[in-house]
Parts: C-alpha cells; sequence; structure tokens
C-alpha cells in the first residue's frame, strides 16, 4: 500500500483511490517489481527478468514501451502522480509520492 496506491498480490489487482486499474500481466509484474523496492532504481535487464519466464530475452526497448505504457494506465487513473521515474543510465524507480 502507498499513498493513493493499493496492490493487492492475492488478487492480482490494483487500485488506485477507488478505482480498479486494468493491466497487463506484464504491466502487473514490472508494478509488483518496481513496488517491492521504492527508491531503488531497477536495470532493464531487471525487470525484464522479473516480467520473462524461461531464456526469452527481449530487446532493451520493449521494457521502455511497457514502462511507458504502465505510466500511462496510472497517469490516466490519477493525474499528476507519477510512481515510477526514470534513472537516466540506470533504468527505473518506484516512488511513492
Amino acid at each position: 500500500r502507498f499513498e493513493g496506491l493499493v496492490i493487492d498480490l492475492l488478487r492480482r489487482e490494483v487500485r488506485v483511490g477507488e478505482q480498479a486499474l486494468a493491466l497487463t500481466s506484464v504491466e502487473f509484474k514490472l508494478l509488483v517489481a518496481l513496488a517491492r523496492t521504492p527508491g531503488t532504481a531497477l536495470s532493464r535487464e531487471a525487470l525484464s527478468d522479473a516480467v520473462q519466464a524461461g531464456s526469452y530475452r527481449p530487446q532493451d526497448r520493449t521494457v521502455d514501451v511497457q514502462v511507458a505504457r504502465l505510466r500511462r494506465k496510472l497517469q490516466e487513473v490519477h493525474p499528476g502522480a507519477d510512481w515510477i521515474d526514470t534513472v537516466r543510465g540506470e533504468g527505473y524507480v518506484f516512488v511513492p509520492r
């Protein structure tokens, strides 16, 4: 639980305020991976490992596209609250606000 954001691991559900957020499996896994270590930057490789099973490794930019989609969905339900920041040269970080 973060201010305005609830991630329910058992139900695989994300709520922003009272509104449920429809996320794909990959988007949900990305958000969980980031939220488990708030304030710590995760590399694209670490995020790719968190969302992909097996030995398949997508291109680096695939993670960027997935994070952009997740950010857009979060912005749609709660404008002005940016929970995911880009850390140049490192990756992405979850910042509870």
